[in-house]
């Protein structure tokens, strides 16, 4: 192994004040199997936590002893503090997960083996979501229109090269990369993410690394559960996700084909969709699925615009 490779994996998990399901997240990971032979490291960012974060990693230090490497992170942003975690990063593998999972018990192992055997430079992870038991049943009802407000990323328990047309880019929560891979493309961009007021740091990494044709893997039994927070159960918080995907898309030059007219740096097509999908949604009220297809839409160009008259503005003042 070469000497800047010390560990086989780093495992790297950035937080914000969420010290308590944390908790249960190194709990996790103080318990996984099959990886005695696996030399490993688990990476905690606290990006400017005000709560307990720092006394828990500190515990867990403690019962891992030279495991869990703490690090702080004051300038806020997920992009910023998870870049940290990779710049410091000893493994040869970099291993990414959320704050508030629930982690599979061989999901290490897992993650070796699926680099080892199929030499890719990506693993993307299966994500199943975890529903409390008061979660409406419209959500569940519908959780494949509402990919990212709800995560998941699930084609089922076997492993298959990446297929873009078949399958969505691989999520955040559940993803590992070789190390030299992102030394070669860079980290996550910083002005997009969470903290920066828009989706897709992970989405954004996933484009690159596609574009670059790395091979990239969905292995089904790296697998972790995401719980679907109370929070995500009202179409407000959706409103607001679908508004933060339709800047990113926006930031990123996803969001259409550079249309020619513009009217105050607004695509002119977007003033006659914006109201066309907010009819098509009002119309289909009673029907949940049909409803949220339009919802999503309508709040997606909704951030679109937004985005671009930002930049628009930005660009007259500079």
């Amino acid at each position: 192994m070469p000497e800047k490779y010390l560990k086989d994996i780093s495992i790297i998990i950035a937080t914000c004040n969420r010290s308590s399901s944390l908790r249960n997240v190194l709990t996790d990971l103080a318990g996984l199997k099959d990886c005695e032979s696996i030399t490993y490291e688990i990476i905690v960012v606290d990006n400017n936590s005000k709560d307990q974060t720092r006394e828990v990693v500190e515990e867990f230090q403690k019962k891992m002893p030279g495991k869990i490497v703490y690090m702080f992170e004051p300038r806020q942003g997920r992009s910023i503090a998870l870049n940290l975690g990779i710049e410091q990063a000893k493994g040869k593998i970099l291993a990414f997960t959320d704050d508030d999972v629930k982690v599979d018990p061989h999901w290490i192992k897992n993650v070796k083996e699926g680099f080892e055997k199929y030499s890719c430079d990506m693993i993307g992870g299966r994500i199943l979501p975890y529903y409390y038991p008061d979660t409406p049943q419209w959500l569940k009802d519908n959780s494949h229109q509402l990919f990212g407000p709800i995560v998941q990323c699930d084609y089922g328990s076997e492993d298959k090269p990446y297929d873009c047309v078949k399958m969505r880019e691989f999520v955040g929560a559940n993803i590992a990369f070789k190390k030299s891979v992102l030394d070669e493309c860079g980290g996550f961009r910083v002005d997009i993410g969470a903290g920066q007021g828009l989706n897709g740091e992970d989405t954004e990494m996933f484009q690159r690394l596609y574009q670059r044709k790395k091979q990239l893997y969905y292995c089904g039994s790296v697998l972790i559960w995401h719980p679907v927070e109370k929070n995500r159960a009202n179409l407000r918080y959706l409103a607001g996700w679908f508004m933060r995907t339709g800047r990113f898309r926006v930031r990123i030059g996803t969001f259409d084909n550079e249309p020619l007219v513009h009217w105050g740096g607004v695509p002119r097509y977007l003033f006659r969709a914006i109201p066309v999908e907010m009819v098509q949604m009002l119309l289909n009220f009673y029907d949940r699925g049909k409803f949220l297809k339009f919802f999503s839409r309508f709040f997606i160009m909704i951030g679109g615009a937004k985005e671009y008259r930002l930049l628009y503005k930005k660009s007259e003042n500079s």
